[in-house]
């Protein structure tokens, strides 16, 4: 049971971080378009993931924010609860204390009906969880398994030292993946007879290659189906998604050996074969496309991504921002998430701030039924 309640606590944790590290995000992001950054989308790729494994560290920073609590202030608890708490004992909470003990008991309640797993409600949910679950680890499994199937069928136009180059009749969107092993370009037979469109969909997956966002973009998907429920995570993605994107496309145009125009028609002519093509564009996951488009989302949204990166391309590549520039936002913001981290921690039982809560509780309770009229 015990242990039970601790993974429920955990993924509980796990999801509010999510939602509070994406708000922060996106804060961060404003702050570094009026820093002058708005522009310099690798530094905002390099921000996003720095942040991405900020999140994923808050534990740590959490348990040192803990330790520091109890050094400078001993006796006293920094969960948001407990923080709370003193507030209501301070009179800055105009709330009965009865309701106020039932408000901090939801959480503890919560947690003790999925643990326990006997309740109708709690049962429902686990249900529902289990059944989203089950959806969306199926769907990135079958998705995979598609994926390895057309890597597997196409045709090897040259391989080096751990890196394929494919070519293959059933995509029409150039694409980076990787196996355990070899990472794969593959790219679709239409580009075969443009040799112009061929080298620049070649030099876009590569530079996904250096910049290791095939590695990122797996990990991302298979931590899919366990947060399959929270929007804050697809979000994140999408986020991460479009700005690596754009990375990609102002690298190439630094070197300057691929004009604007060229890159933009190749563009095009991608995304104008993929929807003319018959059939399905292939649900295919652990990817990187060249071009991310969708046919059932193929006008207002294919349209967005298409001017977005177009004309992102008339804009002068901003210059490369220093380290600071990267890091400091990320320890800022990892901080942050370590010290909510540390809010959400499980408050003790007998604190005495917990223990006059009680005592006041008790209190009303005994004036309630002393002021209740007889029979009653």
């Amino acid at each position: 049971m015990q242990t039970t309640k601790f993974l429920i606590d955990l993924y509980i944790d796990a999801n509010i971080l999510l939602a509070v590290a994406w708000m922060v995000w996106a804060l961060a992001r404003l702050a570094l378009d009026h820093g002058g950054l708005r522009h310099n989308y690798a530094t905002q790729v390099q921000f996003t993931q720095g942040l991405m494994l900020a999140t994923l560290a808050s534990p740590l920073v959490a348990l040192g924010f803990i330790e520091l609590g109890a050094r400078l202030v001993p006796g006293q608890s920094l969960t948001a609860s407990d923080l709370v708490l003193a507030q209501f004992l301070d009179g800055r909470i105009g709330m009965e204390a009865v309701q106020f003990q039932a408000l901090l008991e939801i959480r503890p309640w919560i947690v003790q009906e999925l643990a326990a797993a006997q309740s109708p409600l709690a049962v429902s949910l686990w249900a529902a969880f289990g059944a989203g679950f089950a959806l969306a680890l199926a769907r990135t499994v079958w998705r995979i398994g598609a994926l390895r199937r057309l890597v597997a069928e196409a045709f090897v136009l040259r391989r080096a030292p751990g890196l394929d180059i494919r070519i293959s009749d059933d995509t029409t969107v150039p694409f980076s993946t990787r196996g355990l092993r070899r990472r794969h370009v593959v790219l679709p037979a239409t580009l075969v007879a443009d040799s112009t469109a061929m080298k620049i969909a070649l030099a876009h997956e590569m530079q996904h290659m250096r910049r290791a966002d095939v590695e990122w973009e797996v990990a991302l998907e298979l931590l899919r189906p366990l947060f399959f429920w929270n929007p804050f995570f697809g979000l994140w993605k999408r986020g991460l998604d479009r700005l690596r994107e754009l990375s990609v496309d102002q690298a190439l145009m630094r070197r300057g050996r691929i004009t604007p125009r060229a890159y933009a028609n190749c563009l095009l002519s991608v995304c104008k074969a993929s929807l003319n093509a018959r059939g399905q564009i292939s649900p295919m996951t652990a990817r990187v496309p060249f071009l991310g488009i969708s046919r059932a989302l193929a006008g207002r949204r294919n349209i967005r991504v298409l001017r977005h990166r177009i004309t992102a391309m008339s804009v002068r590549p901003a210059d490369r921002a220093g380290l600071v520039w990267v890091w400091a936002p990320i320890v800022v913001t990892a901080i942050v998430i370590g010290a909510g981290a540390a809010t959400l921690k499980k408050p003790g039982d007998w604190s005495q701030d917990r223990l006059m809560l009680s005592t006041i509780v008790n209190l009303e309770r005994m004036e309630s039924r002393n002021t209740s009229p007889a029979g009653f």
